[in-house]
């Protein structure tokens, strides 16, 4: 791509294009526009009516030629919607549609995200996906009462663990933290099985700064086994509470915290660290000496733990020499 300008910094961002929402790749330092993507976008969509492609009305199921087989507003039809679809995502003709929803959306190509989300709610295996980032996407177009009514239909409709997520996402998206908190306890008390709602609970209650219910909704993970990603969010939680409370001086609550990740423990140095100098101010040297070992197990060059365990033995000679 030619430059425009000497410090070209180019990013995709959101414009109304009429009655067409567009992406718009632009430079932040000069303003000028390399590309722009206008689409009908379906920001209000039901499923059990609605043309993927903009939204409006058409008749599933209806013949082609019949009332009610093109869409009201766009004049697509069923199967020329599909391959309208189809045809945005074919420079990843391998994924599903909410894997190239997935991708638009980190890319930031946010009205392309929508639609191929919407796709995926209609015609992927897992519609629930493609509903998931639908919600998320709407919400962050600033179509928040869209997204809320949707994600609370989708609740009503369905309560699957999904269904609960997509709902916090929203809130939380909206700034309802509180509501939020709401829903992944009532997800878990539906769903318990599906350890993704505990980690999001964990990482919502650091917000509103409850961290002992972040702690025991974190090590609620750690105690069932929760697969691996879901696990390494988990431990965040449980690192950076264990960090805030060690910073604050609550020393006692940091070695507690930290003991919310069981095993874990022993592989991660920064909890590890913290339990070893949790252990000078007790003092009890023999566990310092342990928790120092088992940092250096993890990161040798740990200063911190190798200028520990010298001062334990200068300290343990001068015993001796006592005796």
């Amino acid at each position: 791509m030619k430059s425009c300008c000497p410090e070209m910094d180019l990013v995709w961002v959101q414009e109304r294009d009429g009655e067409e929402l567009a992406d718009v790749l632009k430079c932040l330092a000069c303003g000028q526009v390399h590309t722009k993507e206008s689409w009908l976008a379906p920001v209000e969509y039901d499923a059990s009516k609605s043309c993927v492609n903009c939204g409006g009305s058409r008749m599933r199921g209806a013949m082609p030629g019949t009332p009610g087989a093109e869409c009201s507003h766009c004049g697509f039809t069923g199967e020329q919607d599909l391959h309208f679809h189809e045809h945005l995502k074919s420079s990843t003709p391998d994924l599903s549609f909410s894997e190239a929803a997935a991708v638009a959306f980190s890319a930031q190509r946010r009205i392309l995200a929508l639609k191929l989300a919407t796709a995926a709610y209609r015609w992927d295996e897992e519609p629930e996906r493609g509903l998931s980032l639908r919600v998320r996407v709407l919400a962050e177009l600033g179509y928040e009462d869209e997204a809320l009514d949707e994600a609370v239909r989708w609740v009503r409709l369905e309560s699957t663990s999904q269904s609960f997520l997509g709902l916090a996402a929203v809130q939380l998206e909206l700034g309802a933290t509180k509501e939020a908190v709401q829903t992944l306890r009532y997800g878990m008390h539906l769903a318990p099985e599906d350890l993704t709602l505990p980690a999001a609970l964990a990482e919502t209650l650091v917000v509103v700064k409850d961290f002992p219910g972040a702690l025991e909704a974190a090590g609620l993970c750690v105690e069932q086994g929760a697969p691996k990603p879901i696990l390494k969010r988990a431990l965040a939680v449980i690192k950076d509470i264990a960090s805030r409370y060690y910073g604050n001086g609550q020393f006692e609550d940091a070695a507690a915290g930290a003991r919310y990740a069981g095993k874990y423990q022993d592989r991660i140095p920064e909890l590890a660290w913290i339990q070893a100098q949790v252990a000078t101010f007790v003092p009890n040297d023999a566990e310092a000496t342990r928790w120092a070992n088992t940092v250096l197990r993890v990161d040798p060059t740990h200063q911190g733990a190798l200028e520990l365990l010298a001062r334990l033995a200068i300290q343990e000679k001068k015993r001796g020499w006592l005796w």
